[in-house]
């Protein structure tokens, strides 16, 4: 039950609050929702549905910007988008943010 609660206070409650307003949320989401098998990507999805394009590309940065690490996924992400969708890496993998960033 204690895991429990603090899934919901490190990972529900902040996604929430974050996308609570999408026109923010780059800037509002918090940190721990954005490592490299967080939800960064999921983020990035949400915000291209809701017409954030410009919000998508800020939080892209603000990974990379970051968490260093996911620099070289997001650069495999690109060169597999480039290879097309036979191509496209697992959703929840750290290089799908980068194949996630060529739609903008």
């Amino acid at each position: 039950m204690a895991a429990l609660c603090d899934q919901i206070r490190q990972i529900v409650v902040p996604w929430f609050a974050g996308t609570r307003d999408p026109r923010q949320l780059a800037a509002s989401v918090p940190q721990a929702l954005l490592g490299p098998f967080a939800f960064a990507p999921d983020l990035v999805e949400f915000l291209v549905t809701r017409g954030e394009r410009e919000q998508a590309r800020s939080l892209i940065r603000r990974v990379l910007e970051t968490e260093p690490t996911q620099r070289e996924a997001f650069v495999q992400g690109r060169r597999l988008a480039d290879l097309g969708l036979a191509a496209r890496p697992r959703w929840n993998t750290p290089q799908v943010l980068g194949w996630t960033s060529t739609v903008l």
